[in-house]
């Protein structure tokens, strides 16, 4: 999830956890639960050696619970930081600990996990990526239901009253993601009536949906949409013929280096589809992120795998996806 989100639930936990302390010294309080919330994304400085590294290990370690306590003692490191010498008279110890517990593990795993990207719950041991995905990582609806809390809170000038604007506040983010988890199952079952499909929410459009469904030999995918007034929208998208289904391309498929590679790559993408590039690499999807199917167009999260074994991730083309995304979900 992004970390403005991430940062305004954090700002309404404070408020129906502390709220007198929210009280007092709103503004620490403010900036307290906006960078405790957000600890768990230093692993963003993996950008720094490559997409390759950053995607592959991105929500590992400081997103796992083994990482947990390294991310908890670096919140309580950015609390001494912000709050200095009054930090041990305002908080006691047991109140600062499950304050920064839930931090960490409701304002921020829970909201990645929320999402397509996942989270690996079990990093280092494991790189499996756990997630239910109901929201994108950049969701407008969630933005407004806590800005809405944060306002009144900030207005508030009463601790009983800031305390129901956080829960009211954290209320609203459940009701929300009720609705989604209504909308995901309603696409399911639009798509692929009795069997078990997965979906995956759209950019930007919390009520537009993925639904990819797994057959013997390929995926069926299509889009959905509940923008529309009356019937939802219902749109298949086409697989070519070209590509290959949960395989490596066949010029590669001899190679270890380049087999080794995909089967990296397959762990982070879960569901994958390859189309030829060349004789020295294959270019490699994930159906995660399958909006807009078009062979040759890379999206989000496609590859280039070479025969050396070599991984690039590729710039997603955009302009050609905004233009579905209008015709599909806006009806534009």
């Amino acid at each position: 999830m992004d970390n403005l989100a991430q940062g305004l639930i954090g700002v309404a936990s404070s408020a129906a956890m502390i709220p007198e302390i929210t009280r007092q010294h709103l503004g620490k309080v403010m900036i307290s639960s906006a960078v405790v919330a957000n600890i768990s994304d230093m692993d963003g400085l993996l950008h720094l050696f490559g997409q390759t590294l950053y995607h592959f290990h991105h929500r590992g370690l400081t997103h796992s619970f083994i990482g947990l306590p390294l991310v908890l003692l670096g919140s309580w490191l950015m609390m001494k930081l912000i709050w200095r010498h009054s930090l041990d008279t305002v908080f006691t110890k047991k109140q600062l600990w499950i304050w920064m517990i839930w931090q960490n593990l409701f304002c921020h795993l829970l909201l990645d996990y929320l999402t397509a990207y996942g989270v690996m719950l079990f990093y280092p041991l494991s790189f499996q990526r756990f997630s239910w995905p109901i929201m994108f990582n950049i969701d407008p609806v969630f933005w407004i239901i806590c800005g809405t809390g944060l306002g009144f809170i900030i207005a508030f000038k009463t601790s009983n009253r800031i305390r129901l604007t956080g829960c009211l506040t954290l209320m609203g983010c459940l009701l929300w993601w009720s609705g989604l988890i209504f909308y995901k199952s309603k696409a399911e079952s639009l798509s692929f009536p009795g069997e078990q499909p997965m979906s995956f929410p759209s950019p930007l459009a919390p009520i537009g949906w993925l639904v990819v469904n797994q057959n013997e030999s390929s995926y069926e995918t299509t889009l959905v949409s509940f923008f529309h007034p009356g019937k939802p929208k219902v749109m298949k998208q086409t697989l070519a013929d070209s590509l290959y289904f949960e395989s490596l391309c066949s010029a590669l498929e001899d190679q270890s280096d380049a087999q080794t590679a995909f089967l990296n790559y397959k762990q982070w993408a879960s569901h994958v589809v390859c189309q030829d590039d060349s004789q020295e690499s294959c270019i490699c999807h994930s159906m995660r992120y399958a909006f807009y199917l078009s062979e040759g167009t890379p999206y989000f999260g496609s590859v280039r795998i070479h025969k050396k074994g070599d991984i690039a991730f590729l710039p997603p083309e955009t302009r050609e996806g905004l233009r579905r995304f209008r015709q599909t979900f806006l009806n534009d």
